[in-house]
This record gives structure tokens, C-alpha cells and sequence, in this order.
């Protein structure tokens, strides 16, 4: 394994660690939308998120080269 992927698992394994150990509900305003979940799946969708919106970002720009 090179340092990359070891530094992803380690990262991937603290990430559950703090999930796991959030999971009190948490209740989320914007703008006219109110929502209560747990902070484990809130904190896992914002992770989604962000995965989704860098693999994109790094297509586009792939492209353009």
C-alpha cells in the first residue's frame, strides 16, 4: 500500500469514530425548510455531498485540459 491509501483508511476510521459517537438528533433551518435527523446521517449526507461535488469539479476541469 503506498501513503495515500493509508492515509484515507486513517482518515475513513476516525470519520466513523466520530460519527458513531454523534448521534444525538440534531435539527437543521434553512431558509423556510425545518428538519430533524440524527447527526450521524446528517454528518454522512454532507459527506455524500462533498464526494459528489469534488469527483464533478475534478471531471470538468479534466476535460478542459
Amino acid at each position: 500500500m503506498n501513503a495515500k491509501t493509508i492515509i484515507i483508511l486513517i482518515l475513513a476510521v476516525i470519520l466513523v469514530i466520530i460519527l458513531f459517537q454523534s448521534a444525538q438528533p440534531v435539527e437543521l433551518k434553512f431558509l423556510l425548510w425545518e428538519i430533524r435527523m440524527s447527526q450521524i446521517l446528517f454528518v454522512a449526507i454532507l459527506l455524500g455531498i462533498g464526494f459528489v461535488l469534488g469527483f464533478i469539479t475534478r471531471s470538468v476541469r479534466k476535460r478542459k485540459k
